[in-house]
């Protein structure tokens, strides 16, 4: 249901960029604050009950959209990489209820634009997520990124 709900919001540009990380982990719920404009704006709108729900459950895959490198971004995190904001909110309840999340994979996380994914890559990690070979899918249990 998120996927359709997406997808329909995507641009050309980037429905394969974001959206295949959200239909191939069959992902349940998100969780993003975009820049007014930005594509994650209109995934959070387009996600409607599905998005910042501060409802979670551990069988919950829960897709977190961020903005890269753009005017006026909503960063995810501090300067002292402290998460902030929605961010801060939901993804404590979240990791509370033992979820899976999902961002950009490693090798799209090297893009410079994508500055929003390495910062909740690290964020992540000090939750106790560890990554599953750079997959871009976050499970409980510790570690750090590969």
């Amino acid at each position: 249901e998120l996927f359709g709900r997406l997808l329909s919001a995507a641009d050309g540009e980037w429905k394969p960029l974001n959206l295949s990380q959200v239909a191939n982990r069959d992902c349940t719920k998100m969780i993003g604050c975009g820049a007014e404009g930005s594509q994650v704006a209109a995934y959070i709108k387009a996600a409607g009950d599905l998005a910042n729900t501060s409802n979670y459950c551990s069988q919950d895959v829960v897709y977190i959209a961020l903005n890269g490198l753009r005017p006026g971004r909503v960063r995810p995190v501090t300067a002292q990489g402290d998460l902030t904001g929605i961010y801060k909110t939901e993804i404590e309840a979240a990791s509370a209820a033992g979820v899976t999340f999902v961002t950009a994979p490693a090798a799209l996380r090297e893009d410079d634009y994508k500055i929003g994914d390495r910062e909740i890559a690290q964020a992540l990690v000090d939750l106790g997520y560890v990554e599953v070979e750079g997959s871009g899918v976050w499970e409980l249990g510790g570690g750090s990124i590969e």
